[in-house]
């Protein structure tokens, strides 16, 4: 049995997908794997990004029975799960992210946090995604809010010690002067 959906329709419901030929040459990435791993080109070897369980050697029988298959990745938190199907020009993993990061800081990680669009239309942790997407903008929006308050704080003190001296001032010289 081989896959015939095309490369729209695959990026659509896979955007964590990878084509390769029969050797395992990457033909093409998901638009969500582009986005993470741009190094991850066409015309590279599926093995230079990723380690595969079950082991390579077994990715045909593997592709016959639509088997599970798991791509760790090298050098990077990418942890992709789905299934690994034939194609006319070798094969296609058919994978979603399986974790998200502990940590959405770009810097931390080095590479972008998961958003809605690197899942699956029909994928579960698409609503995980939006959740911590939202909470992400909920705290932006609090530190903001925090630092409004400290701004006006510091202003409000300000004007006070200001309106004190003033009427220090003002007192002195009524004294002064009666």
């Amino acid at each position: 049995m081989s896959l015939s959906l095309d490369i729209a329709a695959l990026d659509r419901l896979f955007p964590a997908h990878i084509r390769t030929d029969l050797g395992l040459r990457i033909l093409s990435t998901g638009p969500a794997l582009a986005r993470r791993a741009p190094s991850m080109v066409a015309g590279s070897m599926l093995f230079e990004h990723f380690v595969l369980d079950p082991v390579a050697d077994r990715i045909a029988v593997v592709a016959e029975t639509q088997g599970v298959v798991v791509l760790r990745g090298i050098g990077t938190d990418a942890l992709l799960r789905g299934a690994v199907t034939a194609s006319d020009e070798g094969y296609v993993f058919l994978t979603g992210f399986v974790a998200v990061t502990a940590n959405g800081d770009v810097a931390v990680n080095v590479v972008p946090p998961l958003t809605p669009e690197d899942m699956s239309p029909n994928d579960s942790a698409r609503d995980g995604t939006h959740l911590i997407a939202a909470q992400a903008v909920v705290m932006t929006a609090a530190r903001s809010l925090a630092d409004d308050a400290v701004a006006a704080r510091a202003t409000a003190e300000a004007d006070s010690r200001s309106k004190t001296e003033f009427l220090t001032v003002i007192s002195h010289e009524l004294r002064d002067h009666l």
